[in-house]
């Protein structure tokens, strides 16, 4: 992830990682969101995402698998 990137972009990197080993079906949420004031912010790391990265922005990116 670096600025300039589109959240959406970010978020299908990791679907198609997580999608090659097998496991796409088993990660049913947005790959991260943004961390300010409240917990969970935006921008949202989702596959329909279009917010663009900047410096300085605070993310969690998070590829839970749940079986």
């Amino acid at each position: 992830m670096k600025p300039g990137m589109s959240t959406g972009d970010i978020d299908k990197i990791a679907r198609d990682i997580i999608d090659k080993e097998g496991y796409g079906d088993y990660f049913g949420h947005n790959l991260g969101h943004g961390v300010g004031i409240m917990v969970h912010e935006y921008p949202s790391l989702a596959p329909n995402s279009l917010e663009v990265i900047k410096e300085g922005m605070v993310i969690t990116i998070e590829p839970g698998i749940y079986t």
